[in-house]
């Protein structure tokens, strides 16, 4: 009967091993760094969204939750093209006067995101490429 448990348990060791080494990868892939736009074709559902997820939708800055308090609820398509707080975020086609462009870049007010590392060179190029090509939800 001893001889049982002990298989029970080193076979429950196994398993509870296996479980925790998924998760230590799934927790690598939400670095934001791993979200890399294309050349063109930048998909919202693929790229904008994941992207703003990982940075934007956490610690209660930009979600459902703090929408009233932020002005801003990035979880959604239709948070992104909301007008919210008297003012629209995206200008569809027009890149240069979309305050989303703007505070990722730095060009207006505070560098989004707030406290955390700017937006590498591929996803400003790609978040522009993203507006400047209507802003669809793809």
């Amino acid at each position: 009967m001893k001889r049982y448990d002990s298989l029970f348990i080193i076979f429950s060791l196994i398993l509870i091993g296996f479980f925790f080494a998924g998760c230590k990868e799934s927790v690598t892939d939400d670095n934001p760094k791993n979200i890399v736009f294309p050349d063109s074709n930048v998909s919202f559902e693929q790229h904008v969204q994941p992207l703003f997820h990982r940075q934007c939708n956490t610690s209660g800055c930009h979600d459902r939750g703090t929408h009233d308090l932020r002005g801003f609820d990035l979880e959604s398509y239709q948070g992104f093209m909301s007008a919210t707080v008297q003012r629209q975020i995206v200008f569809s086609g027009a890149p240069d006067n979309s305050p989303l462009i703007q505070r990722v870049e730095g060009t207006i007010g505070r560098r989004m995101p707030l406290n955390r590392t700017p937006l590498n060179q591929n996803q400003l190029k790609g978040l522009r490429s993203w507006v400047a090509d209507s802003a669809k939800y793809n």
